[in-house]
C-alpha cells in the first residue's frame, strides 16, 4: 500500500523539523498513541488504538527516525505487531510563510485470515496518516 500527500503549514520549517522530532508532539497529534516510550538510540515503543470497522484493539508497535538531510528530509520507519510494517518519507520545503509538508508512505499489511478487505485497511490508514499531519499542523499553528 503506498500513500502521498502535501500540506501547507503555516509554520517556518525549522519548527516543523523540530516537532517531527519531537516525542510529545507526535503523541499529541496522534491521539490514539496510548502509550510511548523514547529509548536512547532513536527508537520509539509505542502502544495504539487501531479502528479498522467494527475492530478496535491496542497493538504494540516501534518507530525508528532517520535524518536523511537534517532540516529538510526525514525518515520514520515503524511496525506494529509483526503484521505490519512500513516507512514515511517526509520533505519539508520554504513556502510563503510557512512549509510545504510532502509524505511518502509506504506499508505492508499481512493480515492472512482475515475477513477485512484490503479497501477497509486502506481508508483507516489513510484516515490515520492524514489526520497525523493535519493534528500536526494545527498544533504548530495554535
Amino acid at each position: 500500500m503506498e500513500l502521498s500527500n502535501t500540506l501547507l503549514i503555516a509554520a517556518p520549517p525549522e519548527r516543523v523539523w523540530q516537532a517531527l522530532q519531537d516525542p510529545e508532539q507526535l503523541r499529541r497529534a496522534m491521539p490514539m498513541i496510548k502509550m510511548m516510550h523514547q529509548r536512547a538510540n532513536k527508537q520509539i515503543d509505542l502502544q495504539i488504538l487501531i479502528e479498522l470497522g467494527y475492530l478496535r484493539r491496542i497493538v504494540g508497535g516501534h518507530l525508528w527516525m532517520a535524518s536523511l538531510e537534517p532540516g529538510r528530509q526525514l525518515r520514520l520507519n515503524g511496525s506494529l505487531t509483526r503484521r505490519v510494517s512500513g516507512e514515511c518519507l517526509i520533505t519539508l520545503e520554504p513556502e510563503a510563510d510557512g512549509s510545504r509538508l510532502n509524505y511518502t508512505l509506504r506499508a505492508e499489511v499481512n493480515l492472512v485470515g482475515m475477513a477485512l478487505g484490503s479497501f477497509l485497511i486502506k481508508r483507516s490508514a489513510e484516515k490515520m496518516t492524514a489526520g497525523f499531519f493535519e493534528s500536526l499542523a494545527q498544533n504548530l499553528q495554535a
